[in-house]
């Protein structure tokens, strides 16, 4: 009778362990990422957190996601700290408006940010060849930001975007 008093609780703990582990491996990463780029300060790191606690709270996307998401723009896209918010948020909007996932999402941004546009121009978001390879980018976050801008704050009006944001709610709390 104990055994089974218990397995409610012991399933809260193991989910809390499990939250707070890929809440850890994904700071870590970006961190570690960061530290290669060498852009780490312990105060970047602490926004970059507060940037995807934020994006979480306006969007369906979980802060550790988020968070990964950041790492593969800095490890792959090497983005900069001044451009992280803005590339972040379009990274967001693109995935929410082509129904891609985060990961796929970011890995697109990431190359377009080295001026890898190919994948990018397969979905429509097209720029003229003409334009300098360190110009793309910015023509492709303008792009996003026109024809995408607010998909991932405008999702979560839905029921399945308040039932995300409830699922990330109660994350928060096991982490």
């Amino acid at each position: 009778i104990i055994e089974k008093a218990l397995q409610p609780v012991i399933g809260f703990m193991t989910d809390a362990v499990k939250a707070s582990i890929a809440q850890e491996d994904a700071v870590r990463r970006l961190n570690t990422a960061m530290e290669l780029q060498g852009t780490f300060t312990e105060d970047l790191s602490v926004k970059y957190q507060a940037m995807a606690d934020s994006l979480q709270k306006n969007t369906r996307f979980a802060d550790d996601a988020i968070l990964e998401v950041m790492q593969t723009l800095v490890t792959i896209g090497n983005v900069a700290p001044e451009s992280m918010e803005r590339v972040t948020q379009a990274t967001l909007d693109l995935a929410t408006a082509t129904g891609k996932d985060l990961a796929s999402a970011a890995s697109l941004m990431a190359k377009a940010a080295t001026g890898n546009v190919e994948s990018l121009g397969r979905l429509g978001i097209k720029i003229d060849e003409s334009t300098l390879k360190s110009m793309k980018f910015e023509e492709i976050l303008k792009l996003i930001e026109q024809r995408m801008g607010g998909s991932a704050q405008k999702d979560v009006e839905s029921f399945g975007g308040a039932v995300a944001q409830l699922n990330n709610a109660w994350n928060e709390v096991l982490e």
